[in-house]
């Protein structure tokens, strides 16, 4: 289990909250904006948070016991989008709308994010477009 604050506090257990540790790798953080795990059997978590004035989004590969930095997002606060269809496909928004299908290792870049935004959520749908049948 892998619990995140608002606040930044980030804190895992192993033993059904017998005992909490920190996990490593990530800076002082000021503030976590999400938290989620892939659903393509990989369990890849990936965490946005903040560290001064800055904002990255990191990935964890040990059920959160270690986390990498993957992507800077710098004083722009973005969000990130998982589909839960089992696809690998991960969506950032910062300065524009970033695409990876490489659990975050590279990013492309696949649209503008729009001029008139001050705070970003990113959320999506893997429903199918068309009627029911």
């Amino acid at each position: 289990m892998l619990v995140a604050t608002n606040g930044g506090q980030v804190h895992r257990t192993s033993d059904d909250g017998a005992t909490w540790e920190e996990p490593s790798g990530l800076p002082g953080l000021s503030g976590v904006k999400r938290l989620k795990v892939t659903t393509d059997g990989s369990e890849v978590v990936f965490l946005l948070g903040k560290s001064g004035n800055a904002w990255q989004l990191y990935r964890s590969e040990d059920n959160g016991a270690s986390f990498s930095q993957v992507a800077a997002l710098g004083g722009v606060e973005g969000d990130f989008w998982l589909p839960r269809d089992g696809t690998t496909g991960i969506y950032l928004i910062s300065d524009a709308l970033y695409f990876s299908d490489d659990l975050g290792e590279s990013w492309a870049s696949i649209g503008a994010k729009p001029s008139d935004a001050s705070q970003i959520e990113l959320t999506g749908s893997e429903a199918r477009q068309g009627g029911l049948g």
